[in-house]
């Protein structure tokens, strides 16, 4: 069964996907997205993050997802060719062999598919962005918090003097 989602502006109310798309919230993405209404243009926090944002933990599990992936699926249609080949051989083990060879070849060029389209969409999401953050004007180090004038380590230094 598929998943569909439906981001409204937090503003308005106003849909940002134009209804129910198929899809599924992901870890890589951009962190805000702007109200496409062109009387609210307010800009809604996502749940996702660049992948430069990503801690371990959530490198962690990205990349274990693209494994996992690559393992079920692509050995799923790494075994389809071994079909036709296995007709041919007589020995139980040479069977398997053939049969693991081929799900471990459909793994991993399932698996270096997907690296090479992960990495064409991370630059994508980055450089999305970098768009957001000038638009935003969100600064892209933090910046050091100016001290209060009448905190209590200040009026402590003061009387100290």
């Amino acid at each position: 069964m598929g998943t569909y989602i439906n981001i409204k502006c937090g503003k308005c109310g106003e849909s940002m996907t134009g209804g129910y798309q198929r899809g599924s919230t992901s870890l890589l993405g951009v962190t805000h997205i702007q109200c496409k209404s062109t009387y609210c243009l307010e800009w809604n926090k996502t749940s996702s993050k660049p992948y430069s944002e990503f801690d371990k933990s959530d490198k962690l599990l990205f990349n274990g997802g693209i494994v996992l992936r690559s393992i079920l699926i692509g050995g799923i249609f790494g075994t389809f060719p071994s079909f036709a080949i296995m007709d041919n051989i007589d020995s139980y083990n040479m069977r398997m062999l053939v049969l693991f060879g081929f799900a471990a070849i459909g793994a991993f060029l399932y698996y270096k598919v997907g690296m090479w389209l992960t990495k064409k969409n991370i630059s994508v999401v980055q450089e999305e962005q970098n768009m957001i953050n000038q638009k935003m004007q969100i600064p892209i180090f933090p910046i050091d918090k100016p001290q209060r004038k009448n905190s209590f380590i200040n009026l402590l230094l003061k009387k100290i003097k």
